[in-house]
């Protein structure tokens, strides 16, 4: 506790610090109802933010004669050890809200941290990639046609063989770009958003060549526009676009295999706030509007064919024969949703849970209720 004086009062102002970490990994099968627990014999201060399958990354932050040392491991999910470290020591200011940790595989893995010293906007200042086998770290370009990974905003796995890896760039939300504009505001640092992926194999390879790594842009825009990802699966990656000019959004998903052509890509405009939720399912692109009366309509994006309707409840979810519909309580102190599944042909419930929450996982298709 520390005292401050002021004219009047002596003002008690209380600063807490909290430590926390991870203790352990579970691995859930989901066939059998069985879940293994790996206790870690070291409690991390992050882990990796993609999924590598059963190679685990994590890091743990020392201080060693007063220089800040980063140890990182990957742990063996399928054998319950620990692959030996990589320390980076140094400059480095590796904080926990600092870093970034990103796998690749099940050798690799990428490391962002704001050292030397973050510039607003350009925030991670040492990008390295580093390689469990031989050892070594090599330095990550910079350049992203034009734009700057210092820049990073977010990052993760996905496409055929989750072989593919994607980011985005412009350390700011879409929110406050919109208000930027709103408001004439031509100061602020990130008005440049870039969307691109590279496949791991051809990013790795041209890492440790000393190359440029070759970016597929998917969509950049300046100071009048904004992108929000909304998610990705094996085959597309979807986003949308606003043009704070015309007030349309434009909504797009975007081929990631190799083999695909240009009309592959499909794009859907709509005027602002005329959905308020959009997903996608085997390449299929639905959403949920409000209607004049109140009601709510699930609709087909391509050709905006109404699918289903529904008074006093809303879709969240179809598989193209059902939907899950959500409702919630009329009484305000009651917590919880009650959702059901209905037959899309004709809305008979054919079951029904109280007081849940839903959370929808675009990577497996999956709806979890709990």
């Amino acid at each position: 506790m520390h005292e401050f004086q002021d004219n009047k009062n002596r003002i008690p102002l209380i600063i807490r610090t909290i430590f926390y970490g991870y203790t352990s990994i579970l691995l859930i099968d989901s066939q059998k109802g069985e879940i293994i627990q790996f206790p870690l014999r070291r409690v991390p201060n992050f882990v990796s933010t993609t999924e590598t399958g059963p190679w685990f990354y994590y890091g743990i932050f020392r201080i060693n004669n007063n220089i800040k040392n980063l140890h990182i491991y990957c742990f063996d999910c399928l054998t319950g050890e620990d692959r030996t470290a990589i320390v980076i020591e140094g400059t480095c200011t590796f904080g926990v809200l600092d870093t970034l940790l990103v796998g690749l595989d099940d050798r690799h893995a990428l490391i962002f941290d704001s050292s030397p010293g973050p510039r607003l906007g350009w925030f991670f200042q040492t990008r390295l990639l580093v390689d469990f086998d031989d050892g070594r770290t090599y330095p990550v370009p910079e350049d992203l046609d034009g734009d700057s990974l210092a820049r990073l905003q977010d990052v993760w796995l996905c496409g055929p063989g989750s072989d593919t890896l994607i980011l985005k760039t412009g350390r700011i939300q879409w929110q406050e770009k919109e208000n930027f504009w709103c408001q004439n505001d031509t100061v602020y640092t990130d008005q440049m958003e870039t969307i691109a992926f590279c496949r791991t194999g051809d990013l790795i390879r041209s890492i440790k060549a000393g190359r440029a790594i070759p970016w597929t842009i998917v969509d950049r825009s300046d100071r009048s526009s904004a992108l929000n990802v909304l998610e990705s699966d094996h085959q597309y990656l979807y986003y949308w676009k606003k043009d704070f000019r015309s007030g349309v959004t434009l909504l797009t998903h975007f081929p990631l295999g190799r083999s695909a052509k240009p009309d592959d890509l499909q794009r859907y405009p709509f005027a602002e706030r005329e959905w308020w939720w959009t997903w996608f399912r085997g390449g299929e692109g639905y959403g949920v509007r409000c209607t004049k009366n109140g009601a709510t309509e699930l609709v087909r994006l391509r050709d905006r064919q109404p699918l289903f309707r529904t008074l006093g409840e809303k879709a969240v979810y179809t598989d193209g024969d059902h939907v899950l519909t959500s409702e919630w309580p009329a009484d305000p102190d009651k917590r919880g949703v009650r959702f059901r599944l209905r037959r899309r042909s004709d809305g008979e419930v054919l079951e029904e849970w109280n007081n849940r929450y839903y959370a929808y996982h675009s990577y497996d298709d999956r709806v979890v209720l709990y």
